[in-house]
C-alpha cells in the first residue's frame, strides 16, 4: 500500500508520498518512478473508493489475473461504457513506461497504456466526493 498525500490516522507506519497537486495521472507517474517493490500488479484505487468489501475485491481481483495473468495491462472496468482506472489493476510490468509518461490527465494516461477494460458491476467504483455521502455510508455499514 502507498498512500499519496496526508498519513491514514493511526497507520503512520504505511509508506506516503506527499500530493503536489498536479493531479492522479502526474501522482501516479511520480509514483512509479520511485517505487522499488516488485508486484505482478497494483491496485490503483482513490480513497474515496469506500464501498468495497472484501468477497468484491477478491472477485474483482481474480478477474483481473484471469483477464491479464502476466500483469502486462492495466485491468479497468467498464461502468456505463467508460473505463475506470481508479479501482482498477496496473500490471506491475508497467512502471517504467508510467514513469516516463509526460502525460497530465488520468484517461489520457490508461489509454496510452495496454489496457484490459472488463464489465464490472458499478456499486464499489462509486466514489464518495462529498464528506455528508461518505459519514452516511459509514453509519450505515460501519
Amino acid at each position: 500500500m502507498r498512500i499519496l498525500g496526508e498519513p491514514v490516522e493511526g497507520r503512520a507506519e504505511l509508506p506516503r508520498f506527499d500530493d503536489d497537486r498536479r493531479g492522479p495521472a502526474q501522482a501516479l507517474a511520480r509514483w512509479a518512478a520511485r517505487e522499488s517493490a516488485v508486484a505482478p500488479r497494483w491496485w490503483v484505487v482513490a480513497c474515496d473508493q469506500v464501498q468495497w468489501e472484501p468477497a468484491e475485491l477478491l472477485e474483482w481481483h481474480a478477474a483481473a489475473v484471469r483477464a491479464d495473468p502476466d500483469g502486462l495491462a492495466w485491468v479497468q472496468a467498464d461502468l456505463q461504457g467508460e473505463p475506470q482506472p481508479l479501482g482498477g489493476f496496473l500490471g506491475g510490468t508497467l512502471l517504467a513506461a508510467l514513469a516516463r509518461s509526460p502525460e497530465t490527465r488520468l484517461l489520457r494516461l490508461a489509454q496510452s497504456l495496454p489496457q484490459r477494460i472488463l464489465p464490472w458491476r458499478e456499486q464499489p467504483f462509486v466514489d464518495f466526493d462529498d464528506r455528508r455521502s461518505a459519514e452516511a455510508w459509514l453509519r450505515r455499514n460501519g
